[in-house]
């Protein structure tokens, strides 16, 4: 079991120590259990309800700005392709959408397994073990860019034999290949990012991504415009933006102080334990991966509708802003995930549970915000003319039906998105896996091809099939939380990071003991007493001999 550090005050940037507020033994500082029989009869009451509400809406609300900013740097780019031509954004749009699906979100999504065991570690206060779990997942990560890499280059070719415009695939192939180097630095700036959120964290990436999105804007015009690389330029732009983001954070977690509690001293158990860190990470990629494909899906399904082109252009439209409103959820997802992990790392089960219910608290009261925005028709209008002039009054009158569609499903979206939260805070993404796999390849897809086609709703129907997906995910979700054991859960957590932590210990045990056998057998000992080395004495001396560091 990891021991507990006492707080830090010399250390303002850092956060409260996660022991502050629960019971330890007073010998050893450990978290203590909370009594078993008291947990299970007893329920989180609406006070503690309403304290971890305000402890996640500090976590959520500057997680929240972060992730759209982060998802608005490919639209600046975009924006600036947009007007270079037809061809140069439709030639983006396709590099960008295949560089997500196929490279993006597998990198970012295998960094789950960080998401669980870092938040964990830290609430056992096994400070040590995160830096390993760092390094390993940094490793893990950058071993898989390189086939993702080769999956990248032939995406282009395969859709050129899939029927696609040959010059079409060409410009995108080029642009893909350049904003490869992003790729690489998402397996650096994700497991940076992650693990300051595991410590609950988040401000500073804030105030990054606003930074490196306003920097963006300025790159943009000097790559594309000054420098006239064209099209090319926004890919250079991008990952400049991934660069500058890694860079910044890296500055920041050095200025505070942070580095041993972040990326730590580099050790070989990094390379130890890939199998339990592939599992659960290979299971939080297939988690998210189900069900971003699965909506991907859909617009590729709407290009096979009557009329096409306004039928790819609405499903692309509403697939975009249901995307910003779920880094809403999203937001408040990860931050339940972190004080779920927090709190099951400390053994304080039903403060884990306090979590989760406080979180489940909070998604109805953002969908209703949400679904006003969306519904309200003064409101939803501003929506529709960030993506329209108004000129296609068709176009529009669809696009007004999917929004209402759009808010009915964010409902439950927004449940199974923070429930999906507490299932990787207890480090259960192979069940979150399966989960989504039926909800959306067994009823959400076959439902929205037969409304979309057989019944002839079109696009509507697309969108109408998919909502069945989000509720089968919270009815399952909810399921699998309503049955977990917390006291269960929460030992097997606070093992795991002090089984890690106890290793690097033993390492560092080790290191010591070889280093002082190598000074006790180079001839520079007498009597068993440490000499003085350059003027330096060694902390290796007999009872009755003087403690080190006094004259002799």
């Amino acid at each position: 079991m990891a021991v507990a550090s006492e707080k830090n005050t010399s250390e303002p940037l850092l956060p409260d120590d996660p022991f502050h507020s629960g019971e330890h033994d007073a010998e050893l500082g450990i978290p203590v259990l909370e009594d078993a029989e008291q947990y299970e009869s007893s329920w989180p009451g609406w006070r503690n309800i309403k304290q971890e509400v305000l402890k996640q809406s500090t976590l959520a609300l500057p997680l929240g700005v972060n992730l759209i900013v982060n998802y608005s740097i490919t639209t600046i780019s975009l924006t600036f392709n947009s007007h270079l031509g037809t061809q140069a954004v439709a030639a983006a749009s396709l590099a960008s959408a295949t560089y997500w699906m196929f490279g993006k979100l597998l990198v970012q999504s295998l960094c789950g397994a960080l998401d669980t065991r870092a938040s964990q570690a830290y609430g056992s206060g096994a400070y040590e073990a995160i830096g390993v779990i760092f390094q390993r997942c940094v490793l893990f990560m950058l071993a898989h860019c390189i086939p993702i890499t080769f999956v990248q280059l032939a995406v282009p070719e395969v859709l050129k034999l899939a029927g696609e415009d040959p010059e079409l695939c060409t410009l995108a192939s080029a642009y893909a290949l350049r904003l490869l180097p992003s790729l690489y630095l998402e397996a650096f700036s994700r497991p940076l990012n992650r693990v300051l959120i595991a410590q609950r964290i988040a401000a500073p990436q804030m105030a990054i991504s606003m930074i490196v999105a306003v920097l963006h804007i300025f790159i943009n015009i000097f790559f594309i415009h000054t420098l006239g690389l064209g099209f090319l330029g926004a890919a250079y732009a991008i990952c400049l933006a991934s660069l500058n983001n890694t860079l910044l954070t890296a500055a920041y977690i050095v200025i505070a102080g942070m580095q041993d509690r972040v990326w730590g001293r580099p050790t070989w158990d990094a390379f130890k334990r890939w199998g339990e860190f592939a599992r659960l990470a290979y299971s939080s990629c297939f988690m998210k991966v189900a069900e971003s494909w699965a909506f991907g899906m859909i617009v590729l399904l709407a290009g096979l509708l009557p009329d096409p082109d306004r039928s790819v252009a609405s499903a692309s439209i509403t697939f975009n802003a249901y995307g910003i409103t779920y880094m809403v959820f999203l937001a408040q997802s990860i931050a339940v995930s972190t004080r779920v992990g927090n709190e099951l790392g400390a053994m304080r089960p039903k403060a884990a549970r306090t979590a989760a219910a406080a979180g489940m608290t909070m998604a109805p009261l953002l969908w209703a915000v949400i679904a006003v925005i969306l519904a309200e028709p003064h409101l939803q209008r501003l929506v529709l003319l960030l993506y329209l002039d108004g000129s296609d009054a068709v176009l529009w009158r669809a696009l007004t039906r999917l929004l209402l569609i759009t808010a009915a499903v964010e409902l439950f979206d927004g449940l199974q998105t923070v429930l999906g939260g507490v299932v990787q805070g207890s480090g259960k993404q192979q069940r979150g896996a399966l989960i989504n796999v039926v909800a959306f390849y067994i009823f959400a897809l076959p439902l929205a091809v037969f409304l979309g086609f057989y019944c002839k709703w079109n696009v509507i129907g697309l969108f109408a099939g998919m909502g069945l997906g989000p509720f089968v995910q919270t009815i399952l979700y909810g399921t699998l939380v309503a049955r977990l054991d917390w006291g269960k859960e929460s030992k097997k957590a606070a093992m795991l990071a002090g089984r890690e932590e106890a290793e690097v210990m033993v390492r560092r045990l080790s290191e010591s003991m070889s280093a002082a056998e190598r000074l006790l057998t180079s001839g520079s000992l007498d009597n068993m007493q440490v000499g003085s080395l350059n003027g330096v004495h060694h902390p290796i001396c007999r009872d009755d001999q003087e403690s080190p560091g006094q004259e002799q």
